[in-house]
């Protein structure tokens, strides 16, 4: 995957998080723990693009 589409995508999930927290009226812990998932999905999913691990997803053999 191309490095600029790793960033337009990153951006994407960014502000799609910030309009949730920003605009989505919700306790301060679940802001967090969004922030959080979203944060976690995005390192894990860079360093599969990375090649440091394998599909985490997918048939089991």
């Amino acid at each position: 995957m191309p490095l600029i589409s790793v960033i337009i995508w990153i951006a994407v999930i960014g502000v799609v998080v910030w309009l949730i927290v920003t605009y989505v009226p919700m306790p301060q812990p679940f802001k967090t723990i969004i922030i959080v998932i979203a944060v976690l999905f995005i390192v894990l999913w860079f360093i599969q693009i990375l090649g440091i691990v394998g599909p985490t997803i997918g048939p089991h053999r």
